[in-house]
Parts: structure tokens; sequence; C-alpha cells
């Protein structure tokens, strides 16, 4: 499918994506490729600059981000770590993130 800003490739099975599905930039470069399961993201996810420098990378299980997701800047330098459990940012480059539950069980 054809956009105008981008390109993509991919398949669907009953309406939904599944398996390998890929973004192309008007210039041809691949920005974009991650795997689908019933129209939720799943496995490994990786997105690139325009120039084909990686952006970002990291993982889904059945639509939620999961484990350690890196970003890069446009010099392909990792500028960030987030790391990710069921969907929500559990630490960022190493510090713990302290979340609503944690907060809940202190009352």
């Amino acid at each position: 499918m054809d956009y105008g800003d981008h390109r993509e490739e991919g398949k669907y099975r009953a309406g939904k994506k599944y398996d390998e599905w890929k973004h192309y930039a008007p210039n041809g470069e691949m920005v974009y490729k991650g795997k689908f399961v019933d129209g939720r993201e799943d496995g490994k996810h990786t997105q690139w600059y325009t120039d084909g420098t990686i952006r970002e990378e990291g993982k889904y299980s059945f639509g939620q981000k999961e484990g350690t997701w890196l970003y890069y800047n446009e010099m392909g330098t990792v500028v960030q770590s987030i790391t990710y459990r069921q969907d929500r940012i559990i630490n960022i480059d190493g510090v713990p993130i302290k979340g609503d539950d944690e907060e809940k069980e202190k009352l």
C-alpha cells in the first residue's frame, strides 16, 4: 500500500495484519520492519531513519512492549534505553521507575 509519505508491504489474515511487515520511505529506504500475530505486534520490531541509520529496536509480546528497547540518534548512537514489562515502563537508562502498583502497596 502506498500512503504518499511511505509504502507498506505485508499480509493480512482474516482482516488482521500477520507475519512480517515492512515500511519504506519515498526514497526507497526501509524505515520499519516487524511481525504481527492476529493484528498485534509480536517479536522484534525495528525502525530506521530515512538514511538507513537505526532509530529504535525492541520486542513486542502480543501487542505489548516487552524487555529493553533501545533508542538511537541520527548518528546511530544509543541515546536511551527503556525497559518494559507488559507495556509499562519499569526502567529508564538503568534507573527503576516506580509504578502505580508499587505506590498502592505503600498505602
